[in-house]
């Protein structure tokens, strides 16, 4: 891991020393991503694990033990991160760290149960492929900088052009997160308004994280650097410069922790994790090239081969990105569908309602409020009932009643009893 070079210069291009111990960097990398993404898929089994608590004593993510730990194989695994990006280029360490997706698939299906299809066995082989060709032809040099180097470094135009697009892209991305949650408390979650970014929402969370991620890969690999002058004498802890990069990795760091885990709280974690993977994968290439110009020293060939192996393992994780998120088996759709009747009915008898529930395309139901509150009733059944005061939108312009949309359900109206001003009320299936 050390310079080589005199006073820790970079001027040692590719000493042989560095060149010879590539492959630990390689194996760091894939330990890393193994832990990495044990960790992740312990964070959402905490997610599933908290959704059954009752809604009271449900606790953010930050209180839930699971997701703690998980947290701690996460940045285990990102120490293993930092540490391989010693021996090896950036442009090398972020496509090997595409290892992550294979540990994924492992996991996701032996520990949460997920399911595993021959679309995830074509993406897994994808992307060992191209993990494969991407080690074999990239650059293996790795240099040394002090932090004045890596501070001229930032000052080159076409990284100000890359940072500005990066800064961008994230505010875009934020700003469209923002907006899809004010759909979903303006019209209701699962609303035909939220429905159609519902799908969006569980790309651009993990892009953004993806994103974020690869910024902190590119200033730990900086990081990384002024410690190995460090050790080979030349101490770069004296000046702001490195303090300063520290911090922007330690902040890029704990948004990408933050976008990921607003991703595995809505989808799979077989699926966010690809799309995580995908532009972490992306812009971590871009940044490194950019920033450290590390594919001036490569051949045609070696670019050619390189650039085939990451679109070869883009491509395995595109893959496993098209897969569909929480899908049903026929036996558990006709299951949970049995299961609404029994519970439907059940409730029916409690409250004592005669009439008979018929197989039909009955209509959707609404939560309303009328002046008093009570209970709701079943849709058609001739009763005169109070409801529970739920939500403050009116019904219509005629109405005092107040009603609110919500997923699946349209409105059905009941009078409301002891004359209640004429008001209208709108109610949803039987209750207890």
């Amino acid at each position: 891991m050390g310079c080589g070079g005199k006073n820790g210069s970079h001027s040692d291009k590719g000493s042989g020393e560095e060149f010879s111990l590539w492959y630990v960097g390689v194996l760091m990398s894939v330990v890393a991503s193994i832990c990495t993404n044990m960790g992740v898929n312990l964070q959402k089994y905490s997610f599933l694990c908290e959704a059954k608590r009752p809604l009271l004593l449900k606790r953010g993510y930050f209180l839930q033990p699971k997701w703690a730990f998980g947290l701690f194989l996460v940045v285990f695994g990102s120490i293993g991160d930092f540490a391989a990006l010693g021996f090896i280029p950036q442009s090398l360490a972020i496509p090997v760290g595409g290892f992550t997706i294979v540990a994924n698939v492992f996991f996701a299906h032996y520990f949460l149960k997920e399911p595993f299809s021959k679309r995830d066995g074509v993406g897994t082989g994808l992307i060992v492929l191209g993990i494969m060709v991407v080690a074999a032809f990239a650059s293996k040099a790795n240099d040394c900088y002090t932090v004045d180097e890596l501070l001229l470094l930032f000052n080159q135009t076409h990284f100000i052009v890359y940072a500005i697009l990066v800064s961008v892209t994230s505010v875009g991305l934020y700003l469209y997160i923002r907006k899809i949650r004010a759909i979903a408390i303006q019209y209701g979650v699962g609303s035909p308004m939220h429905r159609a970014y519902a799908k969006s929402q569980s790309i651009i969370c993990p892009a953004l994280s993806g994103v974020c991620g690869a910024q902190s890969v590119l200033f730990a690999k900086a990081f990384a650097e002024l410690f190995k002058s460090t050790l080979a004498g030349d101490n770069q802890f004296t000046t702001f410069g490195t303090y300063a990069i520290a911090f922007l990795m330690l902040l890029c760091v704990l948004l990408q922790i933050h976008w990921l885990a607003q991703g595995l709280e809505t989808s799979d974690a077989v699926f966010v994790i690809p799309i995580f993977q995908c532009f972490f994968i992306s812009v971590s290439i871009l940044g490194g090239a950019v920033y450290f110009n590390e594919f001036a020293t490569m051949s045609v060939l070696q670019l050619a081969m390189f650039f085939l192996g990451v679109t070869i393992t883009l491509g395995g994780v595109l893959v496993l990105s098209k897969r569909e998120m929480n899908a049903l088996s026929l036996i558990q759709k006709w299951r949970a569908a049995a299961m609404m009747v029994v519970f439907l009915k059940r409730t029916q008898k409690r409250i004592g309602h005669p009439f008979t529930w018929t197989a039909a395309n009955a209509p959707p139901m609404l939560l309303a409020s009328t002046i008093k509150a009570s209970r709701v009733v079943p849709m058609g059944a001739a009763a005169y009932v109070d409801a529970t005061v739920l939500a403050s939108e009116p019904i219509d312009s005629r109405s005092n009643a107040t009603a609110k949309a919500v997923p699946g359900f349209r409105r059905t109206k009941v009078a409301a009893e002891d004359g209640a001003t004429g008001s209208d009320s709108v109610f949803i299936g039987p209750s207890t």
